[in-house]
């Protein structure tokens, strides 16, 4: 099957050089982020619908509130962010907070407690449905910089439609059974979430 190279390598961006990256590089790039991205979208609406049934109060606010699913959506990713942590290979030497840390060290980074940081968000440990919009999109659960989610703003996108759908159409959902936890240590979904509605 031909693969539409061009017509997304602008999608990709351009190398520094003004060159492009290779059709290898691109298939890599697309196939990551529709697996990757596959994944993370559905822990994250799964993470989501979990905390707000968990706290049935939660549910109902959202349903009387619905103008807050974008709060929401932010602080489950701040609260329970989808991907918890990875691991990376440093190319240089670099020192942090008074660490040397040598070239080509394994390094873990772990985006959970970076969403609890009390410098960062007011009472952290607290899922909070109406938490501004300006304090809750500090977390770290799509990276930063130059390590920023390519696929971010359709999973945001993603997680909105999902939501809005469910307390449409779904206003009386709520748990039916204990919830089962992806068995990946550094994925953090429900791989079983059963609900009922009448």
């Amino acid at each position: 099957m031909d693969f539409p190279f061009d017509s997304i390598r602008w999608f990709i961006a351009s190398l520094k050089d003004g060159t492009f990256a290779t059709d290898e590089e691109v298939t890599g790039l697309v196939s990551m982020m529709l697996v990757a991205g596959h994944e993370t979208t559905t822990s994250l609406i799964t993470n989501a619908v979990w905390r707000l049934l968990e706290d049935r109060s939660r549910w109902e606010r959202l349903v009387a509130e619905p103008h807050l699913v974008d709060q929401v959506l932010e602080e489950s990713l701040r609260f329970d962010p989808p991907v918890l942590g990875n691991c990376r290979t440093n190319n240089v030497a670099i020192e942090r907070h008074g660490v040397h840390i040598p070239a080509d060290s394994k390094v873990m980074y772990l985006v959970g407690p970076s969403n609890r940081d009390p410098e960062l968000f007011e009472e952290p440990d607290e899922f909070r449905m109406d938490r501004p919009l300006i304090e809750t999109r500090r977390h770290f659960s799509f990276g930063w910089g130059r390590h920023f989610c390519l696929g971010a703003h359709v999973a945001r996108v993603a997680g909105r439609a999902a939501l809005e759908t469910l307390v449409e159409r779904l206003p009386e959902l709520r748990l039916d059974g204990p919830t089962e936890r992806l068995d990946q240590p550094f994925l953090w979904g429900r791989y079983r979430l059963p609900v009922a509605w009448s």
